[in-house]
């Protein structure tokens, strides 16, 4: 946690799960950081909290982040904790959980999602809208999926936020790994 909540901010999480995949090895994995392990060996779980407003009168910022090897079900619980703390209107009050959006194009993404939905009951997750191709209807369904567009949509908005230094972020691990992009042989 980089910055306690403060009581009229807003809050949006972040969470990609990790699949277990060996990542190629691109630095040394002696230089003792967490992100230089991660390019030498399994990927981890990772969720990062945001201060967002709405008003523009201040940047987005990196306020909090949860990232290790961490089970499907525990991790779920410690990112609904996170939605907690960082709710809308600050600590202890009624107010609506931060938005937590996760992943879902794997079997651990949608086994937090199953967890964050139906077992703790998270009431404030993000829904993504697809084109059923077989009915042509919309179809809404929990978390983000991350396919060829969608990759390229998120990576061309994060690159930019972060060229035109319109989100902040203190934390050099995180940046150092928004700097690591590993593309698999099936995309």
């Amino acid at each position: 946690i980089f910055e306690e909540p403060e009581k009229k901010a807003h809050y949006v999480i972040g969470a990609d799960t990790a699949t277990g995949k060996e990542v190629e090895t691109r630095r040394l994995a002696a230089s003792g950081d967490d992100a230089a392990r991660e390019s030498g060996g399994r990927d981890y779980s990772c969720a990062v909290v945001l201060r967002v407003t709405e008003d523009g009168k201040r940047l987005p910022e990196l306020v909090g982040i949860l990232h290790g090897y961490i089970p499907p079900d525990i991790f779920a619980r410690q990112v609904a904790l996170l939605g907690e703390y960082y709710s809308c209107g600050g600590v202890g009050t009624l107010r609506d959980p931060a938005l937590v959006m996760v992943e879902s194009n794997h079997a651990s993404g949608q086994r937090v999602l199953e967890y964050l939905k139906d077992i703790l009951k998270y009431k404030k997750l993000y829904w993504q809208r697809e084109v059923n191709v077989r009915t042509k209807k919309f179809e809404r369904r929990p978390g983000w999926r991350t396919d060829q567009r969608t990759r390229i949509i998120l990576l061309d908005a994060l690159a930019e936020s972060v060229r035109k230094a319109q989100v902040l972020c203190k934390d050099s691990n995180t940046l150092r790994e928004m700097t690591t992009f590993v593309v698999w042989e099936d995309g």
